[in-house]
């Protein structure tokens, strides 16, 4: 199983909340928010490759890491 995480400005991570939670149908998967390293970044991690990348087009990702996790 793939683990996407995608770094995004705290900015552009609160706009991402924001349509989330507005509408939950936009991005229909399981998604994890955690700080970043980076300061003044968050991580935003899911399982669902297509929701990964409709969230690096909308929100301008800094960076989007691709891990193999065991399930």
């Amino acid at each position: 199983m793939k683990k996407f995480q995608i770094l995004l400005h705290n900015f552009h991570a609160r706009h991402f909340v924001d349509d989330w939670i507005t509408s939950p149908d936009s991005y229909p998967a399981d998604i994890t928010l955690r700080h970043a390293k980076t300061p003044g970044c968050t991580v935003i991690e899911t399982t669902d490759s297509m929701v990964a990348v409709q969230i690096k087009e909308a929100f301008e990702a800094l960076k989007m890491n691709v891990k193999e996790v065991q399930p």
